[in-house]
């Protein structure tokens, strides 16, 4: 399992990568594969984004930060999921999980 560790209530961020990798630590080959990220917030919500594959043979994939992400306090996990073009092969990432503490106020409003 992966941490991003604690952040502050809004806070935002670039994209997140994973690489996938077979048992021996070898890159797997994704090229052409889909991406898609499931988050669940504190309350159990789950949100859905899309990704991208940003270098295939390498196994690098690349997945936008959604707001609403940082958007209430309490613990977060994320995974992130590649599928192939003929949907027989499905891997996920390793949970990755982060804290949102509560912000004195609501920055830039």
């Amino acid at each position: 399992m992966a941490s991003i560790g604690t952040i502050t209530q809004y806070e935002r961020f670039d994209n997140l990568q994973h690489t996938y990798t077979n048992a021996a630590g070898v890159a797997i080959d994704i090229s052409g594969w889909s991406v898609e990220a499931q988050c669940k917030s504190p309350s159990g919500t789950i949100t859905e984004v899309s990704g991208t594959v940003t270098d295939g043979p390498t196994g690098v994939v690349s997945v936008p930060w959604d707001a609403t992400w940082s958007g209430t306090p309490g613990g977060w996990r994320l995974e992130i999921w590649v599928r192939n073009v003929a949907e027989s092969r499905l891997h996920s990432s390793d949970p990755i999980t982060w804290t949102v503490r509560a912000a004195v106020g609501q920055p830039f409003v």
